[in-house]
């Protein structure tokens, strides 16, 4: 239910009525994510044939005419819409992570919110709207606008494919990974947002760009293709306070193949890596020494040379 809630958000553009299905919707709208469901209807142009849906009341029908063309309109199948709260989720989050009073401010229209006051001493944290752009060199001029020195939080409503490196002040993290759903609403998991408020922890090894050599206790771990990319989402967790995260999580941020049913963390590292990586119950976290090399006898009955007297 949370990523289709997501979903609604990130529908553009702006304003767009979603048809009301009354046991997935209802609940938002008596918490003020979705407006009332309205009845609404498919209409067509006859002039230049313009189609669309409008929510219309009894008494409107005769007055309706194209948005495009100003043309008579032809009005055909009834049914209930919705349309998204835009602000109804800056706000929620905004209360969340400052207190009851705080609002979130809009910085870019329908696409960027700070959640945290102007004046917030340390770490300020907004809300992207990711799913209908994917260039954020825009963003980022706005954020060094806005925040300046001070250490950012963002939280993006869906995952992103390459996050923005080398800034260490700067944290991208998805909405669902540190959020669930209960019955008012979308909730943050606060044992996870907090480890992203924190100042970034002293690292005990070394993953420079191009994400490629994992350093650790003077031994080296190569990285090829999407194994850089998960190690670097990993550094990152670690440099926020997490002192684990899910593996599951960092291969679809990864960009692993979705439709491949991963049972282990050996599908994507060799069995050499498990001297650098630990990985149980879901967890994933690089040691803080690599373990010994084997150095076990081999399996099956031992040799010894034969006597030729």
């Amino acid at each position: 239910m949370l990523n289709r809630v997501i979903h609604w958000f990130e529908i553009g553009p702006v304003g767009t009525l979603l048809p009301y299905d009354i046991d997935a919707m209802e609940p938002f709208v008596v918490a003020g994510m979705l407006t009332e469901p309205k009845r609404t209807r498919h209409v067509e142009c006859r002039s230049c044939k313009l189609r669309k849906s409008m929510q219309i009341g009894f008494w409107d029908e005769r007055s309706v005419r194209c948005s495009r063309c100003s043309g008579v309109v032809q009005l055909g199948t009834e049914y209930l819409s919705v349309s998204v709260v835009e602000d109804w989720l800056p706000a929620s989050l905004a209360r969340q992570v400052e207190d009851l009073e705080a609002r979130s401010v809009t910085l870019i229209e329908g696409r960027l919110w700070r959640l945290t006051r102007a004046d917030a001493p340390r770490t300020c944290v907004y809300l992207l709207r990711t799913a209908l752009h994917s260039e954020l060199a825009p963003f980022l001029e706005v954020f060094e606008r806005d925040s300046g020195p001070r250490r950012r939080v963002v939280i993006t409503s869906s995952p992103l494919a390459a996050p923005p490196t080398g800034d260490p002040n700067q944290t991208f993290v998805a909405l669902n990974e540190i959020s669930h759903m209960d019955v008012e609403g979308i909730r943050l998991d606060i044992d996870k947002f907090l480890h992203l408020l924190r100042e970034d922890a002293a690292l005990w090894f070394d993953l420079p760009p191009p994400y490629n050599r994992l350093t650790l206790g003077g031994e080296t771990l190569e990285l090829r293709r999407n194994q850089r990319v998960f190690m670097r989402l990993l550094k990152e967790a670690h440099a926020s306070g997490q002192a684990t995260t899910s593996w599951r999580a960092l291969i679809e941020r990864a960009g692993y193949d979705s439709d491949y049913n991963y049972t282990s963390m050996w599908q994507l590292f060799s069995k050499n890596a498990s001297r650098f990586i630990a990985w149980s119950k879901g967890e994933v976290w690089i040691r803080r020494a690599p373990e010994p090399k084997s150095s076990a006898p081999r399996a099956g009955p031992s040799r010894t040379k034969k006597d030729s007297s």
